[in-house]
């Protein structure tokens, strides 16, 4: 008699279930992978309809998004930020605004226009005058990418 082993590594489909959901959740807690600023614009502009749809499930969750600062927060301005780059969609420049916490300022103090940064955010993936906001900022210095399942990115160094 040939006996099948069992499926699904021996889960069964309640277990399974559970498995996924586990997943699911952790997954929407975690930051969406890793996207260049153009390409989050590109996929934001590309179909209205299509776009709109895709930004919910795109901005669920923070976004990590890597681009070349083209502007940023004069000394002393009220809200931290800084403008990526966002490309050119449809003869229209766009432009990513990514506002950080007033305690985030030491943290981006060094960022000069032209510098290409690795930023956290949150946004609700409209896209105001050509340019898409993003809140509660953390600047993620270049390095090695985020352990999936890591639960964020690490802890910023504070500066002495």
């Amino acid at each position: 008699g040939s006996s099948k082993g069992p499926a699904n590594n021996g889960l069964s489909e309640a277990e399974l279930a559970k498995v996924m959901e586990a997943d699911k959740e952790a997954a929407a807690k975690a930051p969406a992978p890793e996207v260049t600023a153009k390409k989050l614009i590109e996929s934001l502009t590309a179909d209205p309809a299509e776009g709109a749809s895709a930004s919910k499930a795109i901005f669920a969750r923070p976004q990590i998004v890597t681009g070349v600062v083209v502007d940023r927060s004069p000394e002393g301005s009220g809200t931290p930020f800084l403008t990526l780059d966002g490309g050119s969609q449809d003869d229209k420049a766009h432009k990513l605004k990514f506002n950080f916490d007033q305690g985030r300022k030491e943290d981006i103090a060094a960022v000069k226009v032209g510098d290409n940064v690795r930023l956290i955010g949150s946004s609700d993936g409209e896209i105001k005058e050509g340019t898409l906001e993003f809140k509660e900022c953390v600047y993620y210095p270049q390095g090695p990418a985020m352990p999936a399942g890591s639960g964020g990115p690490p802890p910023i160094p504070q500066s002495k």
